[in-house]
C-alpha cells in the first residue's frame, strides 16, 4: 500500500513539474519534440498494439476494488496538454475526465489529438489531485481564469501513465 501511495504522489509531482520542462534528458538522450500534427496510425512512446483494448468505459468497473491496473484502453481524446502535449485527457461515462500521463515526461504527443481515438497501455490508479495541480492543468489546456479560480477543493480522480498510445482514425 505504502509503495502505491508513494507512487501516486510521485506521479501527481512529476504531472505538475512535467509541464513546465523545456527539455528533456534520460541518460546521454535527449527526446524530441512530437511533431504538431497527429496522423491515424502514429504511435507514440513504446510501441504498443491495438490487441486487447478495452473500451475506456469499462475501466472502472474493471479496477473495482484494486487500487491501481495494468490495462490497455482505447477511447476518445477530450483535451490535450496546449503547453507540450504532456498528457491527455479521455471521456469517461461519469462525466469525469481521466487524465492520461506520459510516463515522467517520456514522450509528448501532437497538440491537435483532440476529439481523435486513441489506444493506450500502461497503469491506471485512483489519486487526489491538489487544487494547485488542478489549476495547472486547466492553464495547460487554455481554460478562462473564472474557471481556473473556481477550482477550491481537492478532487479524487482515475489517473492513468501509459508507456505508449496509438492515435487511430476518426
Amino acid at each position: 500500500m505504502k509503495k502505491i501511495l508513494y507512487s501516486t504522489l510521485a506521479v501527481g509531482f512529476l504531472a505538475f513539474a512535467a509541464c513546465n520542462k523545456t527539455e528533456t534528458q534520460t541518460e546521454n538522450t535527449t527526446i524530441e519534440k512530437t511533431k504538431t500534427t497527429a496522423e491515424a496510425g502514429n504511435s507514440y512512446g513504446e510501441k504498443i498494439s491495438p490487441d486487447g483494448a478495452i473500451p475506456a468505459a469499462e475501466l472502472k468497473s474493471k479496477m473495482a476494488a484494486q487500487d491501481s491496473l495494468e490495462v490497455k484502453i482505447t477511447g476518445q481524446i477530450d483535451e490535450v496538454c496546449q503547453n507540450k502535449g504532456c498528457w491527455v485527457t479521455f471521456n469517461m461515462p461519469d462525466g469525469k475526465p481521466m487524465r492520461v500521463m506520459f510516463g515522467e515526461d517520456d514522450f509528448f504527443v501532437p497538440k491537435d489529438v483532440s476529439g481523435k481515438t486513441a489506444i493506450v497501455d500502461g497503469t491506471a490508479f485512483r489519486e487526489v489531485v491538489s487544487v494547485d495541480e488542478q489549476r495547472h492543468y486547466l492553464e495547460d489546456a487554455g481554460k478562462p481564469k473564472a474557471e481556473i479560480e473556481a477550482i477550491t477543493t481537492p478532487d479524487t480522480t482515475l489517473v492513468f501513465v501509459a508507456k505508449g498510445i496509438i492515435i487511430q482514425n476518426n
